[in-house]
């Protein structure tokens, strides 16, 4: 019933390092009204794990190492996020680095809506 943000991301992806606090933050500004989720493209648990500690990440950071998922929504470029609403309807995919203005616009359009 809440909107999601789906952020496509690899450790050895500088965009997504860049972009990374943003997505932190917004996780903490829309905690209870909207869920961000980091899926992993290709790397394994524990690398994922010790990533998240280190980077300071505290959203959840999914494991995807057979890219099952990347597959699923068609990822082939990273970062990539996709903006899904409070319906499951898939309301954007954004491919490349992302700052905090424009992830927390798109994601006030998502509760507005």
């Amino acid at each position: 019933g809440q909107p999601v943000v789906l952020n496509f991301w690899a450790s050895w992806c500088g965009p997504c390092r860049i972009e990374m606090p943003h997505f932190e933050k917004a996780s903490l500004n829309y905690k209870g009204r909207a869920a961000i989720l980091g899926i992993n493209q290709a790397e394994d648990s524990e690398t994922i794990a010790t990533f998240g500690q280190n980077a300071h990440v505290t959203y959840p950071l999914l494991v995807d190492e057979k890219m099952a998922i990347n597959q699923e929504y068609g990822v082939s470029n990273l970062p990539t996020t996709i903006f899904v609403d409070g319906k499951g309807v898939i309301r954007e995919v954004f491919v490349g680095t992302m700052n905090q203005a424009v992830l927390e616009n798109k994601i006030d359009g998502l509760l507005d809506e």
